[in-house]
């Protein structure tokens, strides 16, 4: 074995991470791997017998760490935008007519890159060195991914200069590294996006993700095609393929290039992003509340492919509502393989006059969920679809209620139906379970383990450990997870149980009156109508829930097994007896912004009447404004603000 000094390893670790530099940014390899395996084995022969000597820029240290149990959050010094969208010539000169305007001047020049269609980034260096990295998240705040962000190896962890930097951009997954794992991922923007959030940066290290770097936050830089070139010679991934142009029309030929040259590309884009090229500019025509003005994402258009409709299969969904399902012969549309599309119900169906054996016409843009709009031909052997008179998972009547367009199962013991509503109760924005996913799900009810929500919370140990998913860690992860869950808010508890109508705002104003389930279980239809915002028809299935005597038994034993949460409802506070109404969309979420407010007293309107005190006005509002502006004209003291003004009035 070669004997290496200090000195001579620190030597082979820049050499190593220059060859990964030729081989992953510049696809100008000068070795073979053969030959970069073996001197990455001598690298990791001399980091085994000297441990403490270990460089942390050395390849080796990309494998991964020991697992998170979760991720911290991070806050961006500044926030992380998203772009506003067009999608043909006319939006994007009503883009260029706008930055003119705002510059008063013809001469922009514009830089376009492919849009790359994977997960944004932030990444911070501090003196050269990697320090942390964060995931876009709501622009203000993200997840510290940091470890996993490690992994990539055309990232250094060195930069060639001693400088503090933020960058970002977009990490993404190569269409011939995705090709090697398609059959646990739908496209490579969802391999990517679970892949960066795997707690187990080893699990990350393993799928071989990419970045390239889009943006710079740095000083004495004046233009966006210098700062790219700036971040290249930092030893930093740019994307190879980005342009300039001196004119809109030119920029749109490019975007128009990019479209059609787009399979050629081993990863996946799904536009073209245009930018004031100027710096100083972009400052002068700076922000809406939403997105930069300096700078559009050019949408390519839908893609649309013809394919045989082999089937029609049906689900039962959480509610008992069966819904049909396209089983399609395989059709790739804007990069993603399709199989399989909702075709909601019967009456969409006879719409569009499909037959199983015809040939349709399916539609795909960016990420929406791919959709049949029409059929092409009619096969001599289609045959129309009829639904189901049985459910298919539990053999129930399946029933259609007068001027309903939805066939439902009826069956409140239904498995479909139940692991329907455990899967919603387990989910993100409910219970936030983490480790009690779909298919855990399926097992625990298949098994007979569990039936209703509260059997969840009388889990044991063994009984996990008995199934094929579980060993010790996983089973006391569920466990504690399970734990946790008790000490959700009472909003979280009311939108997990799976009331119809009742989303995450409804269940938030129904906890604002109801501090408890308790209180719920004696509930009245009077209580609720009277709530601002609810509604009748939200108030009535509330009613025939909490009147149901399952659902009764079921809240106390919930009850009893320690979920009974305390809503506390402040009525003093900076914003007292002022009411709040948003309109328009904001640069954070809605659900933030009316949980600040509240929690500082304020209350949260349904509509323009004669006692709101501020409509609060974002990016494209709605009709909101007019009615305002209407009472104000007639004495009303409505105040009209900005996305700013609350902000500022709440310490946001």
């Amino acid at each position: 074995m070669l004997i290496l000094t200090h000195e001579k390893y620190l030597e082979l670790i820049k050499e190593l991470n220059r060859h990964a530099t030729l081989y992953y940014q510049k696809d100008a390899p000068e070795i073979t791997d053969a030959d970069y395996d073996r001197l990455y084995r001598q690298a990791q022969d001399y980091e085994t017998s000297n441990p403490l000597l270990a460089s942390s820029d050395s390849p080796t240290q990309r494998i991964g760490d020991k697992p998170l149990t979760a991720f911290e959050s991070f806050n961006h010094p500044t926030p992380l935008p998203s772009l506003g969208n067009v999608f043909d010539q006319d939006e994007l000169i009503a883009f260029h007519d706008r930055a003119v305007k705002g510059l008063e001047t013809e001469q922009i020049t514009y830089s376009i890159e492919p849009k790359m269609d994977g997960l944004a980034i932030a990444i911070h260096y501090e003196n050269g060195q990697l320090k942390v990295a964060a995931t876009r998240g709501d622009g203000k705040s993200g997840e510290n991914v940091t470890a996993n962000i490690k992994t990539i190896r055309a990232l250094p962890h060195t930069l060639t200069k001693p400088i503090t930097i933020e960058v970002r951009g977009e990490v993404f997954m190569r269409k011939s590294q995705f090709a090697k794992i398609a059959d646990t991922f739908a496209n490579p923007r969802n391999a990517a996006a679970g892949s960066i959030r795997q707690l187990d940066s080893r699990v990350a290290a393993q799928r071989n993700l990419d970045v390239f770097l889009y943006q710079g936050i740095y000083d004495g830089i004046e233009t966006h095609a210098e700062m790219l070139i700036f971040l290249k010679e930092l030893g930093l991934p740019v994307n190879p393929d980005v342009k300039t142009a001196t004119s809109i029309t030119e920029a749109y030929s490019q975007a128009i290039q990019f479209e059609t040259d787009r399979e050629n590309y081993d990863w996946e884009i799904d536009g073209a992003v245009i930018k004031v090229n100027r710096f100083d500019y972009q400052d002068r025509l700076g922000f809406t509340i939403k997105a930069p003005r300096w700078a559009a994402a050019y949408k390519f258009a839908a893609e649309e492919g013809i394919t045989r409709l082999n089937d029609i299969t049906v689900q039962v969904g959480r509610t008992g509502v069966i819904t049909p399902v396209a089983e399609l012969a395989p059709i790739k549309l804007a990069g993603v393989t399709i199989n399989r599309a909702t075709l909601h119900n019967m009456d969409e169906i006879n719409r569009l006059d499909i037959q199983i054996g015809d040939t349709v016409i399916l539609k795909r843009s960016g990420d929406v969920i791919p959709k049949i709009i029409g059929k092409a031909t009619r096969a001599d052997d289609s045959r129309p679809f009829q639904m189901p008179t049985h459910c298919p998972e539990c053999q129930h009547p399946v029933t259609k209620e007068e001027g309903e367009v939805a066939h439902k199962c009826n069956n409140v013991l239904c498995a479909a139906r139940i692991k329907g509503q455990l899967t919603h109760f387990a989910s993100r924005k409910a219970m936030d379970i983490d480790g009690l996913g779909e298919a855990v799900i399926d097992q625990l009810v298949d098994e007979g383990l569990i039936h209703t929500y509260s059997d969840l919370f009388v889990l044991t140990r063994d009984q996990l450990l008995a199934l094929d998913r579980f060993a010790d860690k996983s089973a006391d992860n569920l466990i504690s997870a399970l734990e946790a869950a008790k000490t959700n808010s009472l909003s979280k508890l009311i939108f997990a149980l799976g009331i119809s109508f009742v989303g995450e705002n409804a269940a938030t104003l129904i906890a604002d009156h109801h501090p408890n389930l308790e209180a719920l279980q004696s509930v009245t239809e009077e209580s609720l109508i009277a709530i601002d915002g609810l509604g009748i028809k939200t108030a009535a299935k509330i009613i025939e829930t909490f009147h149901d005597p399952a659902f009764q038994e079921e809240i106390t034993k919930l009850r009893s097994l320690g979920l009974n949460p305390q809503h506390q409802i402040i009525t003093d506070g900076p914003l007292s007896k002022q009411s709040f109404l948003i309109t328009g969309t904001l640069s954070i979420k809605r659900i933030e912004l009316e949980s600040k407010i509240k929690a500082l007293g304020g209350k949260i309107a349904s509509s323009v009447n004669k006692q709101l005190s501020y409509l609060i006005v974002g990016d494209s509002p709605g009709s909101k404004v007019e009615k305002a502006e209407k009472l104000i004209q007639k004495e009303h003291p409505i105040q009209i603000i900005d996305e700013a003004s609350i902000l500022k009035m709440i310490n946001l």
